[in-house]
């Protein structure tokens, strides 16, 4: 009942801020400047403000499903997910409001090493096991944004809110339940002078998520040595691991944010230059339920910060470029103990590293033709490090992605059709890994290794993209449906010296079918 009662709150809050918006919200929407315009209008005050159209409105319904073995080790061999979304802008005298809703279920198929059920890649702490076995999950996200005019042409100021709540099962033994929640409050304060927007966003944020581990099954409870596979692990790194024994464990993580991010609006000769600069801190805390509630048991601390600048300049429909580089680093402290046989180490034990560079062009002719042509291109760099200091593992990789693609667009009579096909290549720039032969798992083998094949290969990608909108449908609302396919190929033979490690697939295909009210 608490669930339906949010899900119908939550879906009352943004569809009431959608209501009775301007009608122009299927053109808004369907070109890829104006697109990323509406998007970045929902990340403040100051960009909410800024943003040109004062009512947009959209209700998705979609279904996606991807399958293939060319994929990551913790990442499911299928994929399935059915999801409802409702997002829009409304301008109320000296109110601007922004409100999204999302509901999403989706399954999962063959996901092995990764009781979480909720994936966080660069997470050291976790609940596996070596068993693949499906996953069900349900998704409630909302996100609000409030702005109010304090002084109409130069001061502004509002708040944001983001709420999160997500659930995982599995059925197959082990058998993990995962709830997880979060809340983050984004207060923000804007200065406008003349063609510049100025704005100051500091965030504060926490959550919760606790996860159980039981059995259904006795034998695979108690009989580890026949089914190694089901003993239930406590990962602490990206390879120091200790056994549980399964039946009752539990984990809670306590999670604290903080961060604070500037933004800057500039709009000079037809072009719009937006720019964003941020940092954030996680931290979280690992623990088994507290005996009592002054004491707890804590197996360590994960610090992870976010540093992030983004720019976006933009002329009309014609031309957009977008650039963003993103850094995150994180560092672990590990107080597990287990006595006699396991000491605390009260120090690092993991640490991660990611950088990540995109940039991204676009142009869309000026011609009046019946079919209007575009095209774009983009390039992303990334590297990745993660090293476990305890079993002397480490994974290290970087590779340079980049594509291009061209589109086309046609209006006709009330009707709109765009389609896009995008190619790309994933080159491998350099790879490694380091093991110590002592210190070799199951663990070291399916993951480690197994990762370290895929961040080696390179791979060719083709994306379609067809988007119909029609008035026909409807007398007052535009309908949309949209289709996309992505078609990932590895180039070459995936191969390993060592067959008792398992190589990842050669190809993974993913679809999605949306269908879309234009409000």
């Amino acid at each position: 009942m608490k669930k339906v009662y949010l899900l119908f709150t939550c879906q009352l809050l943004s569809v009431g801020v959608i209501a009775q918006s301007d009608g122009a919200s299927d053109s808004l929407l369907t070109y890829q400047a104006s697109a990323l315009q509406f998007r970045q209008a929902t990340q403040g005050v100051t960009m909410l403000q800024h943003y040109a159209s004062g009512n947009v409105g959209i209700v998705t319904l979609q279904g996606t499903a991807a399958s293939g073995g060319y994929r990551l080790a913790q990442e499911p061999q299928q994929h399935r997910e059915a999801a409802f979304k409702s997002e829009g802008i409304k301008t109320v005298e000296r109110f601007k409001l922004y409100g999204q809703f999302t509901y999403s279920r989706t399954w999962d198929d063959s996901l092995a090493w990764m009781l979480s059920g909720v994936a966080a890649d660069n997470r050291p702490y976790y609940f596996a096991a070596g068993k693949a076995g499906k996953y069900d999950r349900q998704s409630y996200q909302m996100k609000g944004l409030a702005s109010y005019a304090l002084h109409p042409g130069k001061w502004y100021t509002g708040a944001g809110i983001d709420y999160l709540y997500q659930t995982a099962f599995r059925s197959v033994d082990p058998r993990p339940s995962v709830r997880q929640f979060a809340l983050t409050i984004r207060p923000e304060i804007t200065w406008k002078n003349d063609r510049h927007w100025l704005g100051v966003q500091p965030m504060i944020g926490y959550g919760y998520e606790n996860t159980s581990v039981q059995y259904k099954n006795t034998q695979y409870q108690h009989n580890f040595d026949s089914y190694p596979e089901r003993r239930t692990w406590l990962m602490m790194g990206m390879g120091y691991m200790q056994p549980r024994s399964g039946q009752g464990e539990q984990m809670n993580i306590r999670i604290r944010k903080g961060g604070l991010t500037l933004f800057h609006q500039y709009h000079q000769g037809g072009w719009e230059l937006s720019t964003q600069a941020g940092w954030e801190r996680q931290r979280s805390f690992f623990s088994r339920p507290p005996e009592s509630s002054l004491k707890e048991t804590r197996w360590g601390t994960y610090t992870l910060d976010r540093y992030q600048l983004a720019l976006l300049a933009q002329q009309g429909q014609r031309h957009s470029l977008q650039f963003r580089a993103v850094l995150l680093n994180g560092e672990d402290f590990n107080s597990y103990s287990a006595p006699p046989l396991v000491q605390a180490l009260n120090a690092t034990n993991y640490h991660y590293q990611q950088q990540q560079v995109t940039v991204h062009y676009s142009h869309l002719s000026s011609r009046k033709v019946a079919w209007v042509p575009g095209w774009g291109a983009s390039l992303v760099w990334q590297h990745e490090k993660k090293q476990d200091f305890i079993t002397a593992h480490q994974l290290n990789y970087s590779m340079v992605t980049p594509s291009l693609s061209g589109e086309l667009h046609r209006n006709k009579g009330g009707d709109r059709f765009h389609t896009r096909l995008t190619g790309g290549v994933q080159l491998p720039l350099s790879a490694s890994v380091h093991v110590l032969p002592t210190q070799m798992t199951a663990f070291s083998r399916e993951v480690v290794y197994y990762d370290y094949y895929y961040y080696h290969t390179t791979a060719a990608s083709l994306d379609w993209q067809a988007s119909y909108i029609t008035r026909k449908v409807f007398s007052t609302l535009p309908a949309g449906v949209t289709l996309r396919v992505r078609y990932l190929q590895a180039l070459g033979d995936i191969s390993s010296p060592e067959p008792s490690i398992p190589v990842p697939g050669t190809n993974n295909i993913w679809s999605s079918l949306a269908f879309h009210l234009y409000l």
